[in-house]
């Protein structure tokens, strides 16, 4: 998942993305352990933020027939990853 969240983050040049981030946002995911306060935004963290919130919107454009899953897989989105989040799957 960590490459499907940098690409929800890739408009944010910012975002830390490094060994230590991705670590912290293992704990978080795995344990619940807090993401601890840096200076630098956790590049993981806002990423799966904006899938979380790219995908509700997908979820209701899919519903009322403005967007087709094909549309996604054609930029790119990994079937998997769709298969996973999308609440209907017709293609």
């Amino acid at each position: 998942m960590a490459n499907i969240y940098k690409r929800f983050a890739k408009d944010w040049p910012n975002a830390d993305f490094g060994d230590k981030a991705a670590c912290a946002m293992f704990e978080y995911e795995s344990r619940g352990t807090p993401i601890p306060q840096t200076e630098t935004t956790n590049g993981f963290a806002l990423g799966k933020k904006w899938m979380d919130i790219t995908v509700s919107m997908w979820n209701e454009d899919i519903k009322n027939k403005q967007l087709f899953v094909f549309e996604l897989i054609k930029d790119g989105y990994p079937i998997w990853f769709l298969n996973r989040v999308l609440e209907e799957k017709e293609k």
